[in-house]
């Protein structure tokens, strides 16, 4: 099953298109056929190392022959012949992953009619165990977003079509750089893959640099995404909320009825933003809809948490001091009030 629908995204022609042909003396399955063997492997087996690979596939010879419509050998399935296609998809100076994500994304949308009005942009930081006290490659020391600073970790940014969660950028990155200026990029791929720039797309608070926001505008994107409380945003916010420039309007789900409660209420500020480019005399200027939205489900807790904390007792602690019964010195004994 996995092989069909790996043939049905066409991923095996794609590789074989994208690396080309192969040398003289490469025989039996191509390129892109024997990645689909490695996929199915790694996804039944939940592991990548390319030893037990051979042996796998000795066990499936049959399925395999059939599923990829021609006969298997042991040899298609060796280490080396995996290694050598891993080095060649890795290639940094060709970068071919980038090529076959393209391609498998345009194909996708293409094939299947996905909706593409939408795009989300996210990055997050995966933290390893690794020992080596070289900063250099991938895992490097930074920000952690696991709280856990005294351990190396890579960045993975990914892109992908909403609502359907189909991954159509992804990149991964060293640990030690800042999440903002790779937003950018990002986007630009999503758009060589959707085909057209004017589609939405949200991201967090990162995405909300000014330099990011001019980048999409600028190039007559859409972009939806939190402001940081940071600089003016806490002060123009506090004010906003307390003197409303405008009339507040419920927010309702679609399809919900009249006379069930709103899930928020909120308004609309149209604010100026200037964006000069530090690398050449360009001016940024555009009108951008800000949005100041309450939630109705988020205020709730919020409440909640108020009224319970203050309804929780003081629970002073009271010190206890007394002989051991054993060996007869003191201890203490913290007792908490209830």
């Amino acid at each position: 099953m996995l092989v069909y629908w790996l043939k049905q995204m066409q991923v095996d022609v794609i590789i074989d298109s994208v690396l080309g042909a192969p040398h003289g003396n490469w025989e039996g399955l191509s390129r892109g056929e024997l990645a689909l063997v490695f996929i199915a492997y790694v996804v039944m087996n939940c592991t990548h190392f390319l030893s037990p690979v051979e042996a796998w596939a000795t066990q499936h010879l049959v399925s395999l022959s059939q599923a990829l419509g021609k006969a298997v050998c042991i040899q298609d399935c060796t280490d080396d012949r995996l290694a050598v296609l891993l080095s060649q998809l890795g290639d940094e100076q060709t970068r071919p992953g980038e090529q076959i994500e393209l391609k498998l994304g345009q194909h996708l949308i293409r094939a299947y009619a996905l909706p593409n009005e939408t795009a989300r942009i996210d990055m997050t930081s995966v933290s390893v165990y690794r020992q080596s006290q070289e900063d250099q490659g991938l895992m490097r020391f930074g920000g952690s977003k696991d709280h856990r600073p005294d351990l190396r970790q890579f960045k993975h940014v990914l892109g992908t079509l909403d609502p359907v969660g189909l991954p159509l950028a992804t990149a991964v990155l060293s640990g030690e750089q800042a999440d903002d200026p790779h937003y950018t990029p990002a986007w630009d791929r999503l758009v060589a893959t959707i085909g057209r720039p004017d589609f939405l797309a949200v991201g967090d608070c990162k995405l909300a640099s000014l330099e990011n926001r001019a980048h999409i505008h600028g190039r007559e994107g859409f972009y939806l995404t939190p402001l940081p409380m940071t600089g003016n945003v806490p002060v123009e916010l506090r004010t906003w909320v307390l003197n409303p420039p405008v009339s507040p309007q419920v927010i309702r789900l679609p399809g919900q009825k009249a006379h069930e409660p709103p899930v928020g209420q909120g308004f609309e500020v149209v604010q100026p933003c200037t964006w000069q480019n530090p690398d050449s005399e360009e001016t940024l200027v555009w009108s951008e809809r800000q949005l100041v939205v309450q939630s109705e489900a988020h205020a709730y807790r919020q409440r909640a948490g108020c009224r319970n904390g203050w309804r929780r007792p003081k629970r002073p602690w009271r010190s206890l001091t007394s002989d051991h019964p054993l060996t007869g010195r003191k201890w203490k004994v913290e007792h908490r009030l209830s």
